[in-house]
């Protein structure tokens, strides 16, 4: 077993982990900083790996840091290692698969702060045979490096390829389909996509998107198991019904706090890793960030996660300050994600969870192809599914971060005629 002792360990080496390690480098010159990364690579874009899917980016492309930018900033990273054990009363991480000495695959570090940037993995789908090759989320470049393979190998002709889940993951796969010329279909448990979110008009437009693609929609259809010896050959629905196919991506949801941190006794669960609003966590000199991070979001008023890139890069740099003894002031911040499936554009903004006392407003209408969906809590906008309208994109942030008063006001926020710069 080997000893190291560092500053600041961080355990992640996404865009919050490798966020967080070149903040505190620029903040404290002299640290000792480690970055430990499950994943073999160093930083890489998740938000390209649907270009290289599709072939508009190559693997080259999408990498934004290689090994010997980590050494030049005095940052060392291990690429492919795993955290078995952590114990916070010993300022203390175990790391597994380790391979500096030949003679030992076990290194204990022991840290002054730790962050946690581990980001979020995928869900599993919960249904028999849901381990067959060609059953893949699309979390990393592992998983999209499998779906290039399984598409390649698909028959154009004898089935159709299948995704399931109502949001931003499951809908990029139908360009995947076309790329690959295959015909496509989409599972979706219930009526619509985001259905908490979303209306009929809303949904609406993303169904004709996708129609116009070909791509088949099946609403109200529960996916009971995947079928199969080794790979995958048909999906089985609640009704009975069998699918046939040798492909199924899904995105429905994030899995919750990994395993070694609920363990530790640190505070957590489905939704991730407890944290307050300073991203720090139950356990001394131990902080969370990015996609992992369950906070509490003084904006909102009540804890929940962000799942998107801009956030993990926000709360990565956030942590390193708060680390460096730089932050005393809680984390606030508007979440944005935003994507585009064929000529949709798609973006979600701020708070889009009812409440009790929460109110929504359509803008827009399916048959123009546009339309919002608006959340007001206690008379304010809380947040927006934006369906091709991201012109008011700004807007819509403005009137968020600045609490606007909109009681009274509701009919021109629901007419798309109004300019929404006349709220200002």
């Amino acid at each position: 077993m080997i000893m190291a002792v560092v500053d600041y360990l961080i355990v992640g080496g996404g865009v919050a982990g490798t966020t967080a390690a070149e903040t505190l480098r620029r903040l404290r010159p002299n640290a000792a900083i480690t970055i430990v990364s499950a994943e073999p690579y160093p930083l890489y874009s998740r938000v390209l790996l649907p270009h290289l899917v599709l072939g508009k980016a190559s693997r080259e492309k999408i990498f934004l840091r290689q090994a010997e930018q980590y050494r030049e900033k005095g940052i060392e990273f291990l690429a492919g290692v795993a955290v078995a054990e952590l114990r916070p009363g010993e300022h203390t991480a175990v790391i597994v698969g380790y391979s500096k000495s030949d003679n030992s695959r076990i290194l204990n570090i022991r840290y002054h702060k730790l962050l946690l940037a581990t980001g979020g993995a995928a869900l599993p789908l919960g249904v028999p045979g849901e381990h067959l090759l060609g059953v893949t989320p699309f979390r990393s470049l592992h998983d999209a490096e499998a779906i290039i393979a399984a598409l390649s190998a698909m028959p154009n002709s004898e089935c159709q390829a299948l995704a399931v889940g109502g949001s931003f993951i499951s809908l990029e796969f139908p360009p995947f389909f076309e790329k690959f010329g295959l015909a496509g279909g989409m599972l979706l448990r219930g009526e619509r996509f985001w259905r908490r979110i979303l209306d009929d008009e809303a949904s609406g437009v993303i169904e004709d998107t996708l129609l116009a693609h070909n791509i088949r929609i099946y609403k109200g259809e529960a996916l009971v198991a995947c079928e199969g010896e080794r790979r995958l050959e048909s999906v089985r629905l609640a009704d009975g019904r069998r699918l046939k196919t040798s492909f199924l991506g899904y995105g429905v949801g994030l899995a919750g706090a990994p395993e070694f941190v609920l363990q530790a006794g640190i505070a957590g669960g489905p939704n991730g890793i407890a944290a307050d609003e300073r991203l720090r966590t139950s356990a001394p000199d131990v902080w969370a960030a990015g996609d992992c991070a369950d906070f509490w979001d003084v904006t909102v008023g009540r804890r929940h996660r962000l799942g998107n890139w801009l956030n993990a890069q926000e709360q990565g740099r956030f942590a390193a300050e708060a680390m460096a003894g730089e932050k005393e002031i809680p984390f606030e911040s508007v979440s944005a994600y935003a994507t585009k499936i064929f000529e949709c554009s798609i973006a979600m903004i701020g708070d889009l969870t009812s409440q009790a006392e929460s109110r929504w407003l359509t803008r827009g209408t399916r048959a123009n192809g546009k339309v919002a969906r608006l959340h007001l809590r206690g008379g304010k906008l809380a947040g927006a599914a934006l369906i091709n309208i991201l012109t008011e994109r700004a807007a819509i942030t403005t009137l968020i971060k600045n609490r606007t008063d909109l009681r009274g006001r509701e009919k021109d926020l629901a007419d798309p005629s109004f300019g929404l710069q006349n709220f200002f």
